[in-house]
């Protein structure tokens, strides 16, 4: 699927050419893994090489990378984004976050948000949607990263975001539950880094509202202002313009499929169009159960 989407995007870019979007996009990466061999990684996964190719592209095209905050300033306060803007996102809290993609963001001198789902966060296994690979040659690559780590990407000028706690389904979860996976998760990453989480991002893909969910939204409203939450990233795609709201912003995911033609027709907003086969494909066909 990733690659006719990306087929489509690289036609669509090819008629754009540098006709950009005028609003901003935020991507998002998971793992960023050493292996070469793209055939055995993760859908969600980019290779070293191709992740410091992407970065160096976003350096040398002019492009303005900016923290998350800065784009969440531009909402609020309803001021104009600076153009061809991009906030870089990283999902889960994988070792090679800090390992391989770290170095990359410092060497290019390269802002990001990292989310964790904190409850995993220094522990010896892997997340539990990897035990598959437990033994594997990837056991380390995906692995948690430690909180010596996450303190370290703190102190760097990363931004600190949650995940919730446990990687849990939110809209199957009751009003307390909801409430704890959001707050707990702030309250232990605020501990350990001495700074308040502001920023959020949910996991997995799925339509905020959907008629087996109908009061999510406001739940889910409920908790993150209750925790004094300035913004909530989602999986659903697209970009950012000054209408989006902060609370529900759209992304565009970066895989192992992508090379520099397709990373650049994401950046052109030539991507924007697979919102709707998704949207169709969440609110019609996917089950959730």
């Amino acid at each position: 699927m990733f690659a006719f989407e990306n087929s489509i995007s690289n036609l669509l870019a090819a008629f754009l050419h540098d006709r950009l979007i005028t609003g901003a996009t935020i991507l998002v990466y998971h793992s960023v893994s050493s292996d070469t061999n793209k055939t055995k990684l993760l859908t969600d996964s980019v290779c070293l090489a191709e992740f410091e190719k992407q970065i160096r592209f976003l350096r040398e095209g002019s492009f303005k990378v900016i923290p998350l905050k800065d784009l969440v300033y531009h909402l609020e306060k309803g001021e104009q984004i600076p153009r061809k803007s991009v906030v870089i996102t990283f999902d889960d809290g994988y070792k090679n976050t800090f390992s391989n993609a770290y170095p990359i963001l410092e060497k290019y001198k390269m802002p990001a948000t990292v989310f964790l789902a904190a409850g995993y966060i220094g522990s010896k296994g892997l997340f539990p949607w990897l035990e598959s690979f437990r033994g594997s040659s990837y056991f380390d690559d995906l692995s948690p990263m430690n909180w010596e780590e996450v303190i370290e990407l703190h102190n760097s000028g990363i931004e600190i975001g949650s995940h919730t706690f446990s990687h849990k389904f939110l809209p199957r979860m009751n009003r307390n539950e909801i409430e704890e996976e959001v707050l707990k998760s702030q309250s232990v990453i605020t501990e350990k880094i001495g700074t308040i989480v502001r920023s959020f991002a949910l996991p997995f893909s799925f339509p905020i509202k959907h008629h087996s969910w109908p009061t999510f939204r406001r739940v889910l409203l409920e908790a993150l202002e209750k925790g004094g939450y300035t913004s909530c990233c989602t999986m659903l795609r697209g970009h950012i313009t000054l209408k989006s709201y902060p609370f529900f912003l759209k992304r565009i995911p970066v895989v192992k499929y992508d090379n520099l033609k397709s990373f650049s027709a994401k950046l052109l907003g030539c991507y924007t169009w697979t919102r709707i086969p998704q949207y169709i494909f969440q609110a019609l066909f996917k089950n959730y159960n």
